[in-house]
Parts: C-alpha cells; sequence; structure tokens
C-alpha cells in the first residue's frame, strides 16, 4: 500500500502526462475536413444567427448533424472567448478529456492500487483511440461523450459497489449530459451495466430502490427537456439528406440508430454487417500494441474462469475483480453490437477503449505477480507507445490554414467570398473565421467585387489572385 504522499505524487505524474499529451499542439494540425469541420461551421452560424436550438450550414438548416447541441454550444462559447482558430474549436473536448482521465483514474483506482490505476491512464494516452483523430484531439463528439459516459460509470459503481447511495444522482446527471452531446449513443454501456446486475444477483434490488428511479428521471429530465425545446423552436429541413427525415430529431432517432441498427433498409448506410473483423480491426489500429497486451488479458482471464468456475461469485469479489468483470461484459456488448450492425466507425468504439485498456492492465498485473521481470518489461512498452504518440502528436502538416494567412487582408477585406461548387467543408471554415460573409454557391461569378474560390480551370475569365493546388482565388474582370 502506498502511503497519501507517494499516491498524491503518482496522481500529479499521471495529471502532468495527460496536460503534456492533450494540448501538445492542439491547435498545429488542420482542421479535419468532414465532421470537425461541420460542426465548426455550426458554431459559427450559431452565434451569427442567435439561434441556440438547430443548426445551419451555408445558410441553411443543416440536415446533416443531427446530435444534440452540447458540444456546438461549447464551441460557440470557446470562440466568444479566444476568437476563431483551431484551439479554440478544439478547446470544449480537450477539456472534457481531462476530465476523462481523471475520472477514469478515479474509476480504477476504487477498485485497484494506485499503480495500476497510473498505468491504464499511460495506457490511454498512448493511444489514437483515446488521444487522436475524431475522438480526444478533434472537435468531434465522442472525445466529450466517453467523458460523460466515464463519470457515469464511476458514480454507478460508487452506488452499487460502495454503499453511496447518492452517487446515483450523480450517475443520472452525468447520462443526462451524454444524452445532450451524442444522443442516443448515451445509452450505449447499459447492456453490460444490467448483465453486471444480473450475474451479481442485485436486479431486483436495485430496481426497488427509489434512488434508482430519481437517478432515472435525471437523466429523463435531460432527454424530456430537449425534446420539449426541440418541438417548440425546432425546424424543418427544406432539402433532406436521409431520405425523408423532416427534422434533427427524426434524424437522430430514425437514421442514427434505427437504420444504422440495420432493423430497416436504408441507402445512406451502406455496410451491410456482419463484419467479424471489425472490433479486432479497429483495436489493431488504434490500441498502439496493446491490443495484444489486451488478449493476453482476456485469456489470463478466461483460464481463470475456468479453473474457478464453481466459485464465481467469490471470484468476483476478490481483489477488485468486480470491475474486471464489468470491463468484460463492456467488451463484450460492445462486440455483438457493432459486429452486427450496419454503420460502423472506428470512433463508434471510442467508449469501450477504457474497458479494454483495463482486462490489458489487469493481464500485466497478473503475469507481474510470477515474475518481476515482467513488469520491467511491460514498462519499457509503456515508454515506447508514450515515445510512439508523442511523435505522431508532434508532426504537422501545412493545410489549407497557410493559404488562408498568405491572404488573410484579401480575405477579411472583402465584402463577400463565394466559394463556387460543393468545395470542401474545412475550407469553408477557415474563410468563415476571417470573413463570416463566406458562402457556397453554385452560380456563375458575375458580382464585381467579390471575393470567388473555385477551380482553377472555371477561372478562365477571371483575375487569378493565387492558386491553392487545383483551386484559385480570383475576382471578375
Amino acid at each position: 500500500m502506498l502511503g497519501k504522499k507517494p499516491e498524491r505524487m503518482l496522481f500529479a505524474i499521471m495529471l502532468l502526462v495527460v496536460v503534456m499529451f492533450t494540448f501538445w499542439k492542439l491547435g498545429s494540425h488542420p482542421i479535419t475536413e468532414w465532421d470537425e469541420a461541420r460542426q465548426g461551421v455550426n458554431a459559427i452560424e450559431m452565434l451569427e444567427r442567435g439561434d441556440y436550438v438547430n443548426y445551419y450550414f451555408n445558410g441553411e438548416p443543416d440536415s446533416w448533424n443531427s446530435k444534440p447541441p452540447l458540444l456546438i454550444w461549447s464551441i460557440a462559447l470557446s470562440y466568444q472567448a479566444l476568437g476563431y482558430n483551431e484551439f479554440a474549436l478544439r478547446l470544449p473536448v480537450a477539456l472534457c478529456m481531462l476530465l476523462f482521465f481523471v475520472y477514469a483514474y478515479r474509476l480504477v483506482r476504487m477498485y485497484k492500487g494506485a499503480w495500476f490505476a497510473l498505468v491504464t491512464v499511460l495506457v490511454l494516452v498512448s493511444c489514437k483511440g483515446v488521444l487522436g483523430r475524431h475522438v480526444g484531439r478533434t472537435a468531434d463528439f465522442d472525445g466529450m461523450l466517453i467523458c460523460w459516459l466515464t463519470a457515469f460509470v464511476y458514480y454507478t459503481l460508487r452506488y452499487l459497489d460502495f454503499e453511496e447511495k447518492r452517487a446515483i444522482f450523480k450517475a443520472g446527471l452525468f447520462l443526462g449530459l451524454a444524452f445532450l452531446t451524442k444522443g442516443t449513443a448515451s445509452v450505449l454501456l447499459l447492456p453490460a451495466l444490467f448483465l453486471y446486475l444480473l450475474l451479481t444477483r442485485r436486479v431486483w434490488a436495485t430496481l426497488k430502490d427509489w434512488r434508482v428511479w430519481a437517478g432515472l428521471t435525471i437523466f429523463g429530465s435531460f432527454v424530456g427537456g430537449w425534446l420539449l425545446l426541440h418541438s417548440k423552436y425546432g425546424t424543418t429541413f427544406t432539402g433532406k439528406t436521409y431520405g425523408g427525415t423532416e427534422s434533427s430529431l427524426e434524424t437522430m432517432f430514425f437514421y442514427d440508430t434505427i437504420q444504422r441498427l440495420g432493423l430497416v433498409n436504408s441507402e445512406f448506410v451502406t455496410e451491410k454487417g456482419p463484419d467479424l473483423d471489425f472490433f479486432v480491426t479497429v483495436l489493431d489500429t488504434r490500441m498502439n500494441v496493446w491490443n495484444y497486451v489486451f488478449y493476453l488479458g482476456w485469456l489470463i482471464g478466461l483460464i481463470k474462469l475456468f479453473q474457478h468456475f464453481k466459485s464465481f461469485g467469490i471470484l468476483v469479489r476478490r481483489g477488485g475483480n468486480q470491475l474486471v468483470l464489468l470491463s468484460a461484459l463492456i467488451v463484450v456488448t460492445f462486440i455483438l453490437l457493432f459486429t452486427f450492425t450496419y454503420g460502423k466507425n472506428y470512433w463508434y468504439l471510442a467508449p469501450v477503449f477504457l474497458f479494454v485498456a483495463i482486462v490489458a492492465v489487469q493481464g500485466i498485473a497478473t503475469i507481474t505477480n510470477y515474475t518481476k521481470w515482467a513488469a520491467v518489461l511491460f514498462g519499457a512498452v509503456v515508454v515506447f507507445t508514450l515515445g510512439r504518440q508523442a511523435v505522431v502528436l508532434h508532426q504537422t502538416e501545412e493545410g489549407f490554414g497557410t493559404f488562408i494567412t498568405a491572404h488573410q487582408a484579401r480575405i477579411e477585406g472583402a465584402a463577400e467570398i463565394v466559394m463556387i461548387n460543393d468545395q470542401h467543408q474545412d475550407q469553408l471554415l477557415y474563410f468563415k473565421w476571417h470573413n463570416t460573409n463566406t458562402s457556397m454557391q453554385y452560380t456563375s461569378p458575375n458580382k464585381p467585387g467579390v471575393l470567388y474560390y473555385m477551380l482553377t480551370a472555371q477561372a478562365q475569365h477571371m483575375n487569378i489572385i493565387d492558386e491553392y493546388e487545383e483551386f484559385c482565388l480570383a475576382t471578375t474582370k
């Protein structure tokens, strides 16, 4: 057992490493073209219109983005505080990542030692699945989502395993924040928690507790509040991205949930599950070699389960094995869900990476009980993977922002900027940061004094100012 001072030192080391890896060159990487850029545009147009319920993109209701608005609200607030730039765009998610790592440490520390908790966090820091594109290093919903879901699990387990009855109220609060971040994705962990109650024989006792229903009511108030707000102030779409959906609520519940699960046919979800390789492929590309340690930990767990099958109840309650059991259940439910659903992207697995890391570190802890040399080996792997992640985060490339900076005065001084045809969304965001009177259009250039961004081949009768790849800035002659 560590004393208070050594444990505080380990926590401080963890926090220092997390801050360094979370914020290092956060604003130096180019904006990603799709979701991150679109969220950035949504936040700008939210501020321009003063409409904090509906999303707009290119001056029209956004029929693509259907998530509740907590992330967009946060980006808009960050814009107002820090201006329009990459750092301000990503700051809300970065702050959520700090909170995620703190809750991850505290969650593990409830059951395991401080070293176990520290190593678990360091494994997560080294992974692109957590501190990578579309999760912790970009302005996307998933980084914020895993923060709230981890806090939800932490307080749920405080209630279930540590007899802190009021903790379930906080669990409801954080589950509600998860819904306000990514809608129905907030309930992804509930099947595993139900199985955990079932295997530990606490389903009926839990359902009889009024506090549980109060916690669910707190969660329901977030859902109901958003539905009520949207029903009163929500707008409908004129151009529909997803077939017959006419509002963001319909898109969220019908397309983002039912169609992606494959319960109905959809021309927009092209994957035709099942895909037995999906989970393995994502771990292989996002876990920075820790997926192999995870498989080792999984194997050790199965062997122990086989050896002590008759005393399963005793095994679960011994040495913090409750956390390992829950982690295994979360992993299994995610494997089953995303093997057979139709819509698949690697960031959908973001909520499971913490529990993959717990299984992996449990395997490490078991092996080191037999030979101390294993601790040296795994310590070297931690250092290697952190170094590899540091190199990845340190590397930057020139993006479209360089082109914008070269013509900043002209762009900011233009009365209007028109992007001809459907250009890249990240380019639209960069332009709008420097001149909010920017739009994408399909009309031919015929306005004098307007700055046009278009394919160079289309600008043969224009005054070309400068080129960017196959595009150019131009004005009418």
